[in-house]
């Protein structure tokens, strides 16, 4: 039981049962109840000290208007009645959203709840006064304990349809700090609009005995590289095979671009090119719009590829996308215009899901097979690479 301090001054003693919440406090601030470390810690400091301050409710009513946190604390603690004093009703919804504000000034929240709150106190004064100053913004802010600017970043990321990044930082303020989040939006702008030159009339220029041929190139290149040895103190050793596997992935996108550059430049008498640096694209033909990206994920198991393919930003295009086994016999490989909205957002990465290039338009499976299992999932088989077949 919490005791009644003789400081407390009140109307009259109120049961718990017969009050009202106001549904403006669960507009600020969600369900209280979910709040267990707030309230573990308001329980604690009433049952050491007492209660100081009654419960507010609106004059004439049972309606709270402060006092939600203390009622429920009471009602766990073993109390039937709570003192109460009454105030007249504010005006608007503005003037009572900013007394409960204030009223839970220590009030521990995640920077999100803390946005959301602000952004609730904006469109309250904006409805009851038609518009809304900075200087009421950062007051709002600071009634909150929220940040100016890490306020105007939040608003960025909305603004600019961010929404995946601020919902993971809702999720998560522990993985996805606010100023990662921020410079990953900073980071999508700066790359946004990466279009891959890709003439339609190109699509068909790559054919099966292209691709044959480069992944037999590949394939024993780097069979030849895994079985370099390294000498040490008159022993012999196998550490290419150990390496990890983004150095590996490097040289199998590198065979793959130069390889394929010389098949087209040679079977079509093209001017094809590996670029060189740090370009958004893998190939070129001089005097061809067309100028597609490799892109290759290691293949784990024997049908099924779950991780896609990976980049570090939205970009739209042809792309060549490029899989393989371990040992680099069996192959996958897949010719196709990819749109930004099929990228989907991978930490601070992009990531081309296998369901999804299924589903695109403008296709060639050059190499291996897309197949369905019972549930409708998409798996990738890989086949070994033949001359004639």
């Amino acid at each position: 039981m919490i005791k009644i301090n003789d400081t407390c001054k009140y109307d009259e003693m109120v049961p718990l049962s017969d009050l009202q919440r106001n549904p403006l406090n669960a507009e600020t601030y969600g369900d209280i109840k979910k709040d267990k470390e707030y309230l573990d810690n308001l329980k604690t400091i009433l049952e050491t000290q007492g209660l100081n301050s009654p419960v507010e409710c609106v004059e004439g009513t049972r309606k709270i208007l402060f006092g939600h946190h203390r009622t429920l604390v009471f009602g766990e603690a073993g109390n039937i009645e709570i003192p109460v004093s009454y105030i007249s009703e504010p005006k608007t919804k503005t003037e009572q959203l900013e007394l409960i504000a204030g009223d839970n000034s220590r009030k521990k929240q995640t920077i999100i709840e803390k946005h959301k709150s602000v952004k609730n106190l904006i469109k309250a004064r904006i409805e009851d006064f038609g518009d809304i100053e900075d200087k009421n913004k950062k007051v709002y802010c600071a009634m909150f304990q929220l940040g100016w600017e890490s306020f105007k970043k939040l608003e960025e990321i909305l603004r600019e349809g961010k929404q995946d990044l601020y919902d993971r930082i809702d999720a998560d303020e522990d993985s996805l700090s606010l100023n990662r989040a921020y410079q990953m939006m900073k980071d999508d702008i700066k790359n946004s609009g990466k279009k891959l030159s890709a003439s339609p009339v190109l699509f068909d220029i790559v054919k099966t005995n292209h691709i044959t041929k480069t992944l037999i190139s590949v394939s024993e290149s780097m069979r030849e590289i895994l079985s370099v040895k390294t000498r040490i103190n008159g022993n012999y050793y196998e550490f290419l095979p150990h390496i990890q596997e983004n150095g590996l992935s490097l040289l199998t996108h590198e065979l793959f671009s130069h390889s394929l550059a010389e098949v087209l430049s040679f079977d079509e008498n093209v001017d094809c090119v590996a670029t060189k640096g740090q370009k958004i694209n893998d190939l070129q033909i001089t005097g061809y719009n067309w100028s597609p990206e490799t892109k290759t994920s290691i293949f784990n198991g024997n049908t099924k590829m779950p991780k896609g393919w990976i980049s570090h930003s939205q970009k739209q295009g042809y792309f060549f996308l490029l899989s393989h086994d371990d040992d680099y016999t069996r192959f996958g490989v897949i010719y196709c215009f990819v749109p930004f909205e099929a990228w989907k957002r991978a930490g601070t990465n992009w990531k081309l899901e296998l369901s999804v290039v299924a589903e695109l338009k403008d296709k060639k499976v050059l190499c291996g097979q897309i197949k369905k299992d019972k549930t409708d999932g998409y798996h990738l088989w890989l086949d070994t690479p033949r001359i004639g077949e």
